[in-house]
């Protein structure tokens, strides 16, 4: 069973990121989901940056060191095991197939990092879409809210939040004029006075119809 969020669609700059939560079971875990709801895992949007910190903490990890591509081991008991991977495509594929496909490009990677295939289940994705990369023997729903339906998308988004806005935060040190730290690339009235005074930065999506540049 897996759930898969992404975040960093609207905004005019940085990558678009999403997340894989995994769940290989044997049998039905009752104490697993009653420690994630006991977490508060709900849509990371939903969710104030110390929250979400709290939720990653949980599981002995900082969201200012968290990876793509790192295969974090979260929970393992004798009947179950719980994975999570993240992924991100830059501002430059973004504008090389637009923000849609990334979106669904970056969920089937890290779905894909995941998947044991000899395994068969339920893939939810939020939103309204099923990524093409995911293998179509698979049972996968796309659930709109599904961030707030399910605690495996909910889990999904946190991390991918967490790791987008840390990175982001990043990018503000070396492009301090435009805000990133606060805004977190999104068109905001600074933000995008900043674009109209200073031009557009190396991670801005030239592909965005962004006011000001």
């Amino acid at each position: 069973m897996a759930g898969l969020d992404e975040v960093g669609r609207g905004p005019f700059a940085g990558p678009v990121v999403a997340a894989c939560s995994y769940l290989e079971f044997k049998k039905p875990v009752k104490s697993l989901i009653l420690k994630l709801k006991v977490l508060g895992i709900n849509d990371s949007k939903k969710l104030n940056s110390r929250k979400r910190e709290a939720v990653i903490n949980h599981f002995g990890l900082k969201g200012v060191n968290l990876k793509v591509n790192s295969v974090y081991e979260l929970m393992e008991e004798d009947d179950f095991k719980l994975n999570l991977v993240i992924k991100k495509l830059s501002h430059l594929e973004i504008d090389k197939i637009n923000i849609l496909q990334a979106s669904m490009k970056a969920m089937s990677q890290a779905f894909n990092q995941c998947w044991n295939k000899r395994h068969r289940g339920i893939v939810g994705i939020d939103g309204n879409k099923i990524p093409r990369g995911i293998n179509k023997s698979l049972r996968s729903e796309a659930l709109v809210k599904g961030d707030s339906k399910s605690l495996l998308i909910g889990l999904a988004s946190i991390f991918a939040k967490e790791y987008r806005d840390h990175l982001m935060v990043k990018f503000d040190r070396k492009y301090p004029q435009y805000g990133f730290s606060s805004n977190a690339g999104y068109g905001t009235k600074f933000h995008r006075q900043a674009i109209a005074k200073y031009g557009l930065c190396p991670i801005h999506r030239k592909s965005f119809k962004i006011v000001g540049k």
